[in-house]
């Protein structure tokens, strides 16, 4: 979510999930070396076009939804 503008501090809010071992300080050296690889800076900025392309239609389709204009 750090590719998607959260802060470190907003994401450590949601709680303790880290796995293996890994410290938010490590986290966070990795985030800034991942956009140095062009490649895989390209695809998480496609993956993040794609959720709020669908996070967009999700939400419509529940307006729809909640108000009867929609097919359920």
């Amino acid at each position: 979510m750090r590719f998607a503008g959260m802060s470190r501090e907003e994401i450590m809010s949601w709680g303790e999930f880290l796995n293996y071992g890994i410290t938010w300080d490590d986290a966070e050296r990795v985030f800034t070396e991942l956009p140095n690889n062009l490649e895989l800076a390209s695809s998480m900025s496609e993956l993040l076009e794609f959720y709020d392309r669908l996070s967009k239609d999700v939400t419509s389709l529940s307006a729809k939804v909640a108000t009867g204009t929609g097919a359920a």
